[in-house]
């Protein structure tokens, strides 16, 4: 997963929160597999500082999904 893609991931799933009329939240990839992880690419040019803030922004999006009141 990029930045891009967790950060879009965050903000669409912070949208559907606030929809009751939406029940079920279906989370589908494109290809062969949705997610092996972290975007090896952008993490191998990382500093450690990028690297931390990479991580937190992984962990608010797991956070919105854990935390959405939909299926």
């Amino acid at each position: 997963m990029s930045s891009g893609l967790i950060e879009a991931a965050t903000g669409a799933l912070r949208g559907f929160a606030d929809d009751r009329e939406i029940t079920v939240i279906v989370l589908c990839g494109e290809g062969r597999a949705f997610s092996a992880g972290a975007d090896v690419d952008e993490m191998r040019g990382l500093d450690a500082q990028a690297a931390r803030g990479f991580i937190s922004h992984l962990h608010v999006l797991m956070e919105a999904v854990r935390r959405l009141p939909q299926v």
